[in-house]
């Protein structure tokens, strides 16, 4: 039987009496896990749940309840760098959340992130709009990022080859420095308890940005090696793909480990 809809979070397949349902009840194409997890209290409140629900049918790759290595972001955007965070009333009113705030936001941009707070009345009475404005916001941010990326690259007159290297590159060393210089003590603590293999595995779970760094060195060692710039760059470091994941990152990750 061909199902027609799919979970707006999850993805799973949805029959049209659990579409309906859903749709009636809630707004949203949701399965009936992701229906249960939007009206349960979790860390996130359902005015986030419902941002994030309203940014995913619009295509923005957001994460909801992403930790940091310090602090969980309400909606988190890594790809331009933003993080939304959606606060009641009592975050303007009390001071010691104020400051907390603002404490947080300055973490953040130290890590290179903006912060957009939304309050929950903007999403109660225009929920659609902001989502909206948001977009907007992101499709600026976007061609910022574009046009500092060409600048760098027309300063140093790269070939098309050579361009897709230095994007691959250059995200991999972006999330390196976040991971073992910005959240270097929360790194410290994950790999006394998992050691230096840990950072090349994908079963040790999401903590802080790694998840991101992993994602970035694979994609940057398969066209290495896609493109035969593997062999040519790493003469004698080792003798196939795994070897080189294991010498590169993996000493480097013991030795910054031993540093520390």
């Amino acid at each position: 039987m061909f199902v027609e809809h799919s979970c707006l979070k999850c993805g799973y397949p949805l029959y049209d009496e659990v579409y309906d349902y859903s749709i009636r009840n809630h707004g949203f194409p949701l399965c009936r896990v992701c229906q249960c997890w939007l009206t349960n209290k979790t860390k996130a409140t359902e005015y986030a749940k419902r941002l994030y629900l309203e940014l995913k049918k619009r295509h923005v790759p957001v994460e909801i309840e992403k930790f940091d290595g310090h602090k969980t972001i309400d909606i988190a955007i890594p790809r331009f760098r933003i993080n939304i965070e959606v606060d009641g009333s009592h975050h303007n009113i009390d001071s010691k959340q104020a400051l907390v705030d603002l404490q947080r936001t300055k973490y953040s941009l130290e890590k290179g992130y903006e912060t957009i707070r939304i309050p929950n009345s903007l999403i109660k009475d225009s929920l659609n709009q902001t989502a909206d404005s948001l977009v907007v916001i992101l499709k600026n941010r976007k061609k910022e990022m574009d046009d500092e990326r060409l600048k760098s690259i027309n300063i140093m007159e790269l070939s098309p080859r050579e361009v897709q290297l230095y994007d691959l590159l250059v995200d991999f060393l972006k999330w390196l420095y976040i991971v073992f210089e910005v959240d270097g003590e929360y790194t410290k603590t994950i790999l006394e308890n998992t050691g230096t293999e840990g950072i090349l595995s994908d079963t040790y779970g999401n903590w802080a940005n790694h998840e991101y760094m992993l994602t970035a060195f694979n994609k940057l060692t398969d066209y290495m090696q896609d493109n035969n710039i593997f062999e040519s760059a790493t003469p004698g470091l080792a003798s196939d793909y795994e070897g080189f994941c294991g010498c590169s990152l993996g000493g480097f990750l013991e030795r910054n480990r031993n540093s520390r």
